[in-house]
């Protein structure tokens, strides 16, 4: 488990190396893709049913969350930085110490609809309700292009920062909090307290006033707030969710991204739909908490494994390093991180695979691609 506690600053080299090794001319491209134009809201939630088990005074648990929300309409188009002020200035100045150009995030942007904050046009239901976890030493940020390509098809998708195993979180009032270097001893409950944190967002999503403040009326109109919930989730975000899937009867399925699994959910498994995607290479001969996992896992199934990728493919990196120049620029040890495919490539087939999981969950509608094997995306192989 050693890897885990690693896993910041190999993020940061990986960056590093993305980035020092491409011409930057300009902001990233807009990202815009799937049915519907997305909007993205951001908002702090405060538990105070629970103490952050990691902070250093007793203090509620914080989260900050950001909501893309799919419009089948968009009147107003907007371009928004792609990482706040804050923690932009504070990537670009660690990813400086490898040759990163100061202001390289801060050019970054992303362009969505801009949110209504009122109006008499109801929808008949609301989107279903998607929960995102990241990898640890990550940002939620560093996943808004993925978060944004699987709500454009139609789903109301929530991201979460995890305090203190998130790289950095920043909050309205201008607090900070970086993440801690945790140890391996830690990870357990790094996972625990991301379950909670998931099932914490359900409960607040299930207040219908709340998603109307944060939507505006246009998005919701009258009709209940939550209905059906489902997750998907990259590395030690995988691991919540399996977790989550195990405690919250809400919860009705989940992705893992290439996450090994840590904790008691590993013998507790579940009996809801479970997708496990892994980069080249991992699998349950490899990786033996998938191995422990899958006999625990009574439901419906699937492990999946995407040639040609790495850890970091399941995150916006792959896209940002095409967007800069295209991953055959990048120096020859990065591919063991980012892997070779195409970035646009590798966004498409990974939202392709989770919308048709989340179709499947959330609508009950059951495509051919989750049955076998596809000519259309030759590089995603099913294991079991």
């Amino acid at each position: 488990m050693a890897f885990l506690s690693k896993s910041s600053n190999t993020l940061a080299a990986l960056s590093a190396m993305i980035f020092s090794h491409l011409s930057i001319s300009s902001a990233a491209s807009s990202i815009q893709r799937g049915h519907f134009p997305v909007s993205i809201t951001t908002a702090e939630l405060i538990d105070h049913t629970r103490l952050d088990p990691f902070a250093s005074s007793t203090q509620p648990r914080a989260l900050m969350i950001s909501i893309f929300h799919p419009a089948k309409h968009c009147s107003n188009y907007t371009t928004i930085p792609y990482m706040p002020s804050i923690t932009a200035s504070y990537e670009d100045a660690k990813y400086s110490a490898y040759g990163i150009p100061i202001g390289t995030v801060k050019n970054l942007t992303l362009e969505t609809c801009a949110v209504a904050s009122s109006g008499n046009r109801h929808q008949p239901d609301a989107p279903p309700l998607v929960l995102f976890s990241g990898a640890l030493g990550t940002s939620r940020y560093l996943y808004n292009a993925m978060a944004a390509t699987v709500s454009s098809t139609g789903f109301t998708v929530i991201s979460v920062d995890h305090p203190y195993d998130t790289d950095i979180v920043e909050f309205p009032s201008g607090e900070t909090v970086l993440g801690l270097n945790l140890s391996d001893a830690q990870i357990p409950l790094a996972v625990e307290t991301r379950a909670k944190d998931l099932s914490f967002v359900i409960d607040q999503f299930s207040s219908l006033d709340f998603l109307q403040s944060l939507l505006g009326r246009n998005a919701y109109g009258s009709v209940k707030a939550v209905g059906k919930v489902a997750a998907f989730a990259h590395s030690l975000g995988g691991a919540g969710v399996i977790a989550a899937l195990s405690n919250d009867s809400r919860l009705l399925g989940g992705v893992n991204l290439d996450g090994s699994v840590f904790g008691p959910a590993v013998e507790i498994g579940t009996n809801k739909p479970v997708l496990l995607f892994g980069h080249e290479g991992k699998n349950l001969s490899t990786d033996s908490t998938w191995a422990d996992l899958w006999p625990h896992l009574t439901g419906w199934k699937r492990e999946l494994e995407l040639i040609g990728s790495a850890h970091y493919t399941f995150s916006d990196l792959p896209l940002i390093a095409t967007k800069l120049g295209g991953v055959g620029m990048l120096p020859e040890g990065t591919v063991n991180l980012i892997g070779s495919i195409d970035g646009e490539r590798a966004m498409n087939v990974i939202g392709k695979y989770v919308e048709a999981f989340l179709d499947f969950v959330l609508n009950r509608s059951q495509g051919k691609l989750l049955d076998g094997e596809s000519k259309e995306f030759p590089e995603v192989k099913f294991v079991e």
